[in-house]
């Protein structure tokens, strides 16, 4: 088992460290990458981490020397080690939340938050299995997700599932997005060396929509969605 922590040191250095657990003893926690990004209070901005067979593969964001960047990397030895990081992303508007998963291919696809001026775009970028940088792509562009939501990522049955929190008014909607693999590729023999920038077909995500408003008559989060219908997910006396 490897798991990954941004952790706190005494000079509020908020590095990634890594630990593992073999023979159900876990190891002490040891940095992936010296970042020495310095911060008097909580990132609200962790790290994630996705594995295949041998391969661990960490993607996590940080402020060093006052500059944001996303950062990525591979360990193809269970988690002992890791390889140099790579910047996915970098520059002033860039937000992190970010999550990560893996395909069949072993291209690890990675969705992340920028802001612009006067909204935030949610970013997907892949890095293919030789470590070289493929395609950033905007999925979602407005000025309703809430600052600090986590975007969400998986991989299923040849199709990239993305999630994120959108609020409106006085509700709060979670949208999704599924891409099928086979719209991003042309060639199976050429897999991911396109740049895939024009074979997205991105579904409409209104179409995928679930609403949530808190019913105070019955004390209980409802959520709508125009498949699903009306059912309560939550009780909750607040």
């Amino acid at each position: 088992v490897v798991a990954v922590y941004r952790n706190r040191s005494e000079d509020e250095t908020r590095d990634i460290y890594i630990t593992r657990s073999t023979d159900q003893q876990w190891s002490k926690g040891y940095p992936i990458n010296q970042d020495g990004w310095k911060i008097s209070g909580c990132p609200v901005n962790g790290p994630k981490i996705v594995a295949n067979n041998n391969e661990v593969i960490v993607v996590w964001f940080t402020v060093a020397n006052e500059e944001p960047v996303i950062r990525f990397t591979k360990s193809e030895d269970y988690g002992k080690s890791f390889g140099s990081p790579i910047d996915i992303a970098s520059g002033g508007n860039v937000l992190g939340h970010v999550d990560t998963a893996i395909d069949d291919n072993g291209t690890t696809w990675i969705i992340w938050q920028k802001k612009t001026q006067n909204s935030t775009e949610l970013i997907l970028s892949n890095v293919l299995n030789n470590n070289e940088l493929g395609i950033q792509k905007i999925i979602y562009k407005g000025n309703d997700m809430p600052r600090f939501s986590n975007p969400q990522i998986a991989y299923n049955s040849k199709q990239l599932v993305i999630a994120w929190t959108r609020n409106t008014g006085d509700s709060t909607s979670v949208n999704t997005v599924r891409i099928p693999m086979f719209e991003m590729l042309k060639s199976e023999d050429k897999l991911f060396s396109l740049k895939l920038n024009d074979n997205l077909n991105i579904k409409q995500p209104e179409l995928y929509e679930m609403k949530y408003k808190f019913n105070k008559e019955l004390g209980v989060f409802i959520r709508h969605s125009k498949t699903l219908g009306d059912c309560v997910i939550e009780h909750n006396s607040e």
